[in-house]
């Protein structure tokens, strides 16, 4: 199931049925807390719709029920903490919605790369690996090319990502 450009609202989420076991992927930007004037939690950023401001926050992430075996959030920043006694960020708002395991990203990202390690985590998985063998073999490729596509060996572009578990 996919949302994407006016579809992709905080309320069509809402409305999207979640198979537990799934995997959820949110190829969108990351926004840290304090980045916009007023967010004081990190967001990602979906389309504004009625109601919605299109910031998906973790207090926001936390009352859904979103019980994916893998949440994969390919933009940057998507590890980092909220400031104050909120939720301590996108990852843990996925733990309290259901989700087993979350991909985030610990600083920006070139999206060529997000890509390549979200695509291939989950062809991995899908082949029968873990999540952490997949994205471990993901990261490989990426760093030897051996997905088709050209090396990057350079630590900053490919290992800002992580696999959380709850």
């Amino acid at each position: 199931h996919l949302l994407i450009g006016d579809q992709a609202t905080e309320a069509a989420l809402r409305a999207t049925t979640v198979p537990p076991g799934a995997v959820l992927a949110f190829a969108t930007h990351g926004l840290l807390s304090g980045e916009l004037d007023g967010l004081d939690e990190p967001a990602l950023l979906l389309t504004a719709a009625g109601d919605d401001d299109g910031l998906l926050k973790p207090s926001e992430i936390g009352g859904l029920d979103l019980p994916a075996r893998l949440v994969i959030l390919s933009a940057c920043n998507t590890a980092a903490g909220s400031e104050g006694p909120r939720l301590s960020g996108l990852v843990q708002g996925f733990f309290l919605a259901g989700a087993q395991q979350v991909m985030a990203s610990h600083w920006p990202v070139r999206d060529d790369v997000a890509r390549r390690l979200s695509v291939g985590t989950v062809t991995g998985m899908r082949a029968g690996t873990t999540p952490a063998a997949a994205l471990g073999d993901a990261i490989r490729a990426v760093r030897t090319g051996s997905d088709g596509e050209p090396a990057i060996d350079d630590p900053a572009l490919w290992a800002p990502f992580e696999l959380f578990s709850h």
